[in-house]
């Protein structure tokens, strides 16, 4: 009974071992997985921006031709439309020019400028301005445009051009996704820390579990594909970065697909 018992708890003992290997073995396999998946993403995503990069660069010198032709055209003009025709062009190069400068911010090329001023924000200069660069879009569809500014909101001071682009980017994002006819809302609010600034839309909505991933570079949801295929999933990124350097928070409320979206980021004073 004794050598019986042995046995069976050496056997037993065996099959531990076994056990033991396999698993051990199978960690093995899927962490050298794992980490070829991880080296292969990271190896995608430095393609891309590299492209992003060179893209950025290749448009940014006509654009920036085009910026110095206008101002000298319409100096030399007398005709009143053609005037407000070269100012409407003269807005929409600049913001190109913006777009490209966030490109290549998010591209992290050398030559960006990456080191961030302190200036004293004036908050309803750069939201109203942000409105306003978004005013046809927001005819065009017949958006109801609501903007809340608190009177009195605190002294912050940060990098102007890079907050007012993260603006631009909520901006943009809700009118882009937002049906005709649907509404958008800016506010700018004290808190208790310092301030927040929100914009809220009645659009397409993101559902949970895509939440979590909406600030990840290069990423769409399905929803977002459908209503805008020219997309490329970099804009919101981008304002991460940005707000985490300001020292702020950045997030977003949705309660799923068709129910719109609110993002927000807060600044400590």
């Amino acid at each position: 009974m004794t050598e019986v018992s042995n046995q069976l708890l050496v056997t037993i003992g065996d099959n531990i071992v076994s056990i033991a290997i396999m698993l051990v073995g199978a960690l093995v396999i899927a962490f050298v997985v794992g980490r070829l998946v991880w080296v292969q993403a990271k190896e995608v995503a430095r393609l891309k921006y590299e492209f992003i990069a060179v893209a950025a660069h290749k448009l940014r010198t006509p654009l920036t031709r085009i910026r110095w032709m206008i101002p000298q055209l319409l100096e030399q003009t007398t005709d009143q439309k053609l005037a407000e025709g070269l100012t409407q062009i003269d807005i929409a190069n600049n913001r190109l020019i913006e777009l490209t400068n966030v490109l290549l911010e998010a591209a992290h090329t050398e030559d960006t400028g990456l080191s961030y001023t302190r200036d004293q924000i004036d908050w309803k200069r750069l939201i109203n301005g942000a409105v306003e660069r978004f005013k046809l879009q927001m005819l065009d569809k017949r958006l109801d445009v609501f903007v809340s500014i608190d009177e009195y909101l605190p002294n912050i001071t940060g990098d102007y051009r890079r907050l007012a682009s993260v603006v631009e980017i909520f901006i943009e994002n809700a009118v882009m996704y937002t049906p005709i006819t649907g509404s958008v809302r800016i506010t700018a609010e004290r808190t208790k820390q310092g301030m927040k600034v929100s914009v809220s839309d009645t659009g397409i909505g993101v559902n949970p579990e895509d939440q979590k991933h909406i600030f990840l570079s290069f990423f769409r949801t399905d929803i977002a594909k459908k209503a805008d295929t020219e997309g490329v999933g970099l804009g919101l990124s981008v304002a991460k970065h940005i707000i985490e350097k300001h020292g702020g928070t950045i997030g977003m409320e949705s309660e799923g697909e068709g129910k719109g979206s609110t993002f927000w980021f807060t600044l400590r004073a």
